[in-house]
């Protein structure tokens, strides 16, 4: 059987992947501060373990959606249960927003996957059977009499 192209598990992974690389600009406030060449590297490594731990749970939800939708969901609502106070609602929005669509797009994945597909080659002689059918058919027609 020829694995088909999962347009949700495609969508779902590019947003994630996406999310992750916004992880990205957090990192970038450990250049503001004056502080010495380890103590920067050190805080640098520390900032870009959140994106390091996306991108594993991309793959994971690559391969396995329904546990991808499952790790997400649980970012999501854990973000919304610890961040609940003192930050405006729009935060919640921008930043657990996206993960409830990733999760949601990656149960989508994974119930198209669940349907049975099908190989080029059955789809092929699908195809050649209803071609054949209307030839057939077009051959045995009886004439016409006027």
């Amino acid at each position: 059987m020829i694995r088909s192209i999962n347009k949700w598990l495609l969508a779902a992974t590019s947003i994630a992947i996406l999310y992750a690389f916004t992880l990205l600009v957090f990192a970038a406030d450990v250049f503001i501060k004056e502080q010495s060449i380890s103590q920067t590297v050190s805080d640098l490594f520390m900032h870009l373990i959140p994106t390091a731990l996306m991108l594993l749970f991309v793959v994971v939800g690559y391969k396995k959606p329904l546990v991808g939708a499952i790790i997400f969901a649980v970012m999501a609502v854990a973000y919304i249960i610890t961040g609940w106070t003192g930050m405006h609602w729009t935060a919640h929005v921008l930043i657990a927003g996206p993960l409830i669509v990733i999760s949601f797009l990656y149960i989508k994945a994974y119930k198209s996957d669940k349907q049975e597909k099908i190989s080029i080659l059955q789809l092929l002689i699908v195809i050649l059977r209803l071609i054949w059918e209307q030839v057939k058919s077009l051959i045995i027609q009886k004439p016409r009499c006027k």
